[in-house]
Order: structure tokens, then C-alpha cells, then sequence
């Protein structure tokens, strides 16, 4: 604020008005008299007068101090309101009314001035009375202050390494794990399971083998303080001769288990020795020798040697407790299953689905096998996304919970099907957060938190999700395909890219990761690496859509006309979403809006519908209010 009256101007007032300004003749005189020099200098003179009232005034140091304490609000405020679900609208109206505030304290600021006697206009105050300077001293201890406390808090955000994730309790949960990961203190309780190799006399026990391996990496997963690799890492390396030194360090772990199986008739015997992948030196190993049907204590014995070995203080109660006696041929059923889902096609699933069953008909109590079913019914749900197979997952998932309430993966399979099945958010998430609290460490769940974040456009909190599943599953391309699908939507275009070409350097058939590396290439403009990245993806619909807007882009627009008419004609009935991507991206909006209505109006909707928000291909139209009244009936934010 001011600490002073205007001045008045210095020097006496002229006696008479100045002699007009005659112009030159024709040609050059350099002695002739010009206007501009002298208008020239008197702006000069009124904007280097008026800076100097914003500083006398005091006007400067009161917006510095006014803007560093809106982002002290800010940032804090920002945490609790995600912390307390608060809408993403009270956020915006604080930033406006801040925004409403700044020129308000600025006019304030010029036109009074603190006083000894009060607030005061600033031209009623005497020269001799103001104490603009003392004001001035005091704010600028306000703004080393507030300043200070500003850099406080940015160190400790930004760089304490203990912080909490300020998006929710299960998300911080749900990130402990890959924080744990960078301390040193718990490098040693990392341990990787390579599938066990196959010794039986035929080499027709390779899904055994494989299914005991993935039996104890599961256990594993369930011990507090030992970090395991998931499965799909871990078996990258099947049949390959690598160093183990150097398994571990790809997959970040120093600790490696490899074993084999042996199963004769009605026995089995399994071998398994520990690693240090440090140094390659054996650290433990052991032998069984055991009834099929005690193959489930097998998986506990080498599960307690593991951690004994490595060290973890684990109790009784830390140990999954099961019944270690299995129906051997349930068992035998149940790892069939398990590798025939492996397949990752529809074939797949439904010869899975044939297996569980066959399991649970053998064993009617096996939670194992009903949990597969719900898994196998999921995953056929969506390659057909009907009623009738959505129906066959809900039903498969209560049996598998009446069978055992403690299963934190179902929950997470349900809030996939609300979601998927009627766009049911407020349902996903409640079921998300019921299985984060039963186990907030499973890399699986915490993808699905990651896709629904994702899907609800809260994208820190989603990579959050991603950056911890990935950090026990580093290899799993499907898991990058969906992290790197949320970068592009959330404008990281540079790593996404970084991201789906690694995931397609894992697997080069990866349909889906060339059809998100499409996207990515189309969104920076590299249209013709974007066309070819379209042509090898074999997932149809998508590639129809990037091939129509790829081709309209580089201004080929009969082949992008003849790409759109044959996408309408094979999705119009079970794909009307990706329709709307190619008109969208021709810039044809009204047509993209009817195919929006239709894709919504659908009850088991078009998967990729719910990867509306920050989709490039409705980018230019995110401001239009039809666009945004369709996203309020998905019970999105606009």
C-alpha cells in the first residue's frame, strides 16, 4: 500500500504555449524539428512515474505477497479436498475466487494507505504523515516469510522421502509397496519365481510345473514385507539359459528361486534352490518328496523356507493358513486351467472355464477353482460383452465369495463388471476400495484402481496405481498398456511413448500396444510411423479408427472416407464408440454425437467407452456444451 500523496509537478508552469512545430520543407534538414522524440519522452516519463507510485504505494510487494499465499492455499488445499472426495468443482471455485480476489487487493493496495490513525485514501495523507516505508518493510518480512514457509513445504512434498499420497488412504496403500521398494533396508526382501522346469519321464508336466511356480509366487504375495515379482515378469524368462545375476537385475530383485518338477503317478518331487542375485550365490535349497495330494503343503513348506531364508520376521498368523490336502485330480484340473487361460484368446478362456468346472465338480469346496471360474467368465465377458455372459460372471463371483468371503481379487473382478456393465461408477469404486483394504499390496488390484482412476479422469492417482503394480510386475504388457494409455490421455505424450514401446519390445504381437502407439504417434504428428504402427495391430475396430484418422490427417481423405464406411459397417451394432472416434476425428462432430448417444445408451457398453476422458480423438470438442451434457449421463466430469 502507499505510504504518500500524489506529487505535484516539479519546475515552474509555463508563462505562454509553446511555439507550434513548423514541418520541413521538401527534402532532407536534419536541424528540422520532429514530434516523435518529444512525445517519445513524455510516455517515457508517465510509465516511469507510474511504476514508481505501483512501488511507493507498496502495490508490487502486496500482489508477490498476495499470489505466494494463494499457493500456500493452494497446494494444501488441493490434498484435502482429494483426501476428504470433496467435487473437482470446489477446487476450480477456489481458483477462481482467487483469481476474483487478485485485482480487488490490488485497487485496495493503490488507493489506501495504512496509517497511524487506520486505513486512510491515499491522496487525504500528508507527505509528512505516511509511513509508506515502515509498510513496505513489514511486507517484505511478510513475503520472506511466507516465501520461506513456501520452500519448506515444496522440500518436503516433493522430496521427503516417507511422504503420504494425498489421494486417498488406499492409495497410499496402495503405493507402499513400490516406495519400499528404493530402501535399501528392504532391498534384500525382493525374491523373483522363474517357472519350475519340467523333469517328468514324458515332458507332459509343463503346466504342472508352471502352475506350482505361479501357486508360490501367489503365496508369496501374501507374506507382509517380502516383495515378489509377479508372474508374468517372472516367466519371461522361461526356457531362456539367462544369468541369474542378470535376471535380477532386470527385474530388480535379489533374490532368485528356480526349481523343478518331477511328478510320477500318484507322487511328485520338487526341487527348489535360492539365489542371491547379487552374487550368484546359493543362499538356500531343499527337496520334497510327497503324495500329489500334499502338494499344497509343498507350497507352504517352500514358502516358510523362502522367507526363513531371506530373513523376514513373519508370526503364524502371517502364513495364508489352507488346507494342505487337495483333491489330486481338482488340482490336476485347476493348473490345466490356469495354462489354458494363459493362451490369451477367447478359446482360452472358454477351455479354462471348461477346466474350473470340472475342478469344482471334483471338488465342490475347492475356492481355488470357483475363483478361476469367475476369472474365466470375466475375461470371456469381454471378448462378447452380452448380458448373458455378464450375468455368468456375477453369478460366478457371490459363488466364489460364499465359498470364501476373504477374497479381495472378486471384489476387484466386480468393480470391473460395474464398470464395464452399465457404467456403474460409484459401485466400481466402492468395491475397488473394499478390495485395496483386504490387500492393498496386489499388483492386480491396484491396476484395476489404476484403470478406474484413469477412467474417472484422476490421472496422478491413476499412475500411481500403475507406477506400484508395475513395480511388482515390470514385465506384464498388458499393465503397461494401460498406464501408457493414461499418459496419452492425460497429454505425456513423450513417455507414453517411452512406455508402449516398451511394452511392445516385451511382445511385438501385443494387438492392443500398436493400436495405443498409433494413438500416441497420431497425437505428436508423426502421421506416417502412426500409419504403420495402424497396420499391425490385428484389434480391428481400433485400426479402422486410426486408419481413418490418419489418412484424413495427411489429407488422404477418399481412403479415410472408404476406411470410416467399412468401420460403420462391422461396428455400427457392438462398437458404436469407436464410430464416433472416426467421425470425431474427421471433424464431423454432429455425427459423432449420434454414435455418442447410441454408445452410451448401451447397457453392456463398448469397452472403450470407458476411456472417454482425454480421448485426442474428441479433444477439440472437451469445451462444447453437448459434448459435456453426454459425459453428465455417463456420471462423468466434464
Amino acid at each position: 500500500m502507499s505510504g504518500q500523496a500524489p506529487e505535484s509537478r516539479v519546475g515552474p508552469e509555463p508563462s505562454s504555449p509553446p511555439a507550434s512545430v513548423q514541418p520541413p520543407p521538401n527534402g532532407t534538414n536534419d536541424d528540422a524539428p520532429h514530434i516523435a522524440a518529444p512525445a517519445h519522452s513524455h510516455h517515457s516519463r508517465i510509465s516511469f512515474r507510474f511504476l514508481e507510485q505501483l512501488k511507493q504505494r507498496n502495490v508490487i510487494r502486496v500482489a508477490i505477497l498476495y499470489l505466494v499465499v494463494c499457493w500456500l492455499i493452494l497446494e494444501p488445499a488441493y490434498v484435502v479436498f482429494h483426501m476428504l472426495e470433496v467435487p473437482p468443482w470446489a477446487n476450480r471455485l477456489v481458483v477462481v475466487l482467487m483469481a476474483i480476489g487478485f485485482p480487488s487487493v490490488l485497487l485496495f493496495a493503490w488507493v489506501y494507505e495504512i496509517t497511524p490513525e487506520g486505513l486512510k485514501p491515499t491522496v487525504e495523507v500528508e507527505p509528512s504523515r505516511s509511513i509508506r516505508k515502515q509498510t513496505g518493510q513489514r511486507l517484505n518480512r511478510a513475503i520472506f516469510a511466507v516465501m520461506a514457509m513456501a520452500l519448506v513445504y515444496f522440500v518436503v512434498d516433493k522430496f521427503w522421502p516417507s511422504r503420504p499420497v494425498a489421494v486417498s488412504e488406499h492409495a497410499s496403500d496402495a503405493t507402499r509397496e513400490a516406495e519400499a521398494a528404493m530402501n535399501v533396508d528392504t532391498a534384500d526382501k525382493t525374491i523373483a519365481v522363474l517357472p519350475f522346469v519340467d523333469l517328468s519321464e514324458k515332458k507332459d508336466q509343463e503346466y504342472f510345473a508352471d502352475g506350482m511356480a505361479e501357486e508360490i509366487i501367489d503365496l508369496l504375495a501374501k507374506v507382509p514385507n517380502v516383495k515378489v515379482i509377479g508372474r508374468t515378469s517372472s516367466f519371461q524368462f522361461k526356457g531362456k539359459n539367462t544369468d541369474l545375476r542378470e535376471v535380477g537385475k532386470a527385474l530388480g530383485t535379489a533374490n532368485v528361486l528356480q526349481g523343478s518338477v518331477r511328478r510320477s503317478q500318484d507322487r511328485v518331487r520338487v526341487n527348489v534352490q535360492l539365489i542371491d542375485a547379487r552374487d550368484g550365490s546359493h543362499r538356500w535349497s531343499e527337496s520334497y518328496d510327497r503324495p500329489i495330494g500334499d502338494v499344497l503343503k509343498v507350497q507352504d513348506d517352500i514358502a516358510a523356507g523362502l522367507v526363513r531364508a531371506i530373513q523376514v520376521q513373519v508370526g503364524a498368523a502371517d502364513l495364508p493358513a489352507r488346507t494342505t490336502v487337495v483333491n489330486p485330480k481338482a488340482y490336476s484340473l485347476f493348473l490345466r486351467a490356469r495354462a489354458a487361460r494363459d493362451r490369451q484368446d477367447i478359446q482360452g478362456q472358454e477351455d479354462a472355464l471348461r477346466y474350473y468346472g470340472q475342478a469344482l465338480k471334483a471338488d465342490p469346496t475347492f475356492v481355488p477353482a470357483a475363483a478361476g471360474v469367475a476369472r474365466a467368465s470375466i475375461a470371456i465377458f469381454n471378448y462378447t460383452r452380452t448380458e448373458r455372459d455378464a450375468s455368468q460372471a456375477r453369478a460366478a463371483i457371490d459363488a466364489a465369495l460364499m465359498l470364501d468371503p476373504n477374497l479381495p481379487e472378486m471384489h476387484g473382478l466386480r468393480a470391473w463388471l460395474y464398470m464395464n456393465d452399465g457404467l456403474n461408477w460409484a459401485a466400481a469404486e466402492a468395491e475397488t476400495r473394499q478390495a485395496l483394504r483386504m490387500d492393498p499390496e496386489n499388483h492386480f488390484i491396484q491396476m484395476d484402481a489404476g484403470v478406474l482412476a484413469c477412467a474417472l479422469g484422476r490421472w496422478d492417482e491413476a499412475m500411481r496405481y500403475f507406477r506400484a503394480a508395475l513395480s511388482h510386475d515390470p514385465f506384464n504388457s498388458g499393465m503397461i498398456n494401460h498406464s501408457a494409455s493414461c499418459l496419452l490421455r492425460s497429454g505425456h505424450l513423450v513417455e507414453a511413448e517411452e512406455q508402449i514401446r516398451h511394452a511392445l519390445a516385451i511382445s511385438p504381437t501385443n494387438d492392443p500396444g500398436w493400436a495405443i502407439f498409433g494413438r500416441v504417434l497420431l497425437a505428436r504428428g508423426e502421421l506416417s510411423a502412426a500409419l504403420d504402427a495402424f497396420r499391425h495391430t490385428t484389434w480391428r475396430h481400433n485400426r479402422l479408427v486410426g486408419l481413418t484418422a490418419v489418412y484424413y490427417a495427411m489429407g488422404r481423405r477418399d481412403e479415410s472416407e472408404q476406411a470410416m464406411r467399412q468401420l460403420e459397417a462391422e461396428a455400427a451394432a457392438e462398437a458404436p464408440y469407436e464410430v464416433a472416434q472416426g467421425r470425431a476425428y474427421r471433424g464431423e462432430f454432429e455425427e459423432a454425437l449420434k454414435w455418442l448417444e447410441r454408445a452410451g445408451a448401451q447397457k453392456n457398453v463398448d469397452v472403450m467407452i470407458t476411456a472417454v476422458k482425454g480421448d485426442p480423438a474428441f479433444a477439440r470438442y472437451t469445451g462444447d456444451p453437448r459434448y459435456r451434457a453426454w459425459l453428465r449421463k455417463l456420471n462423468l466430469p466434464d
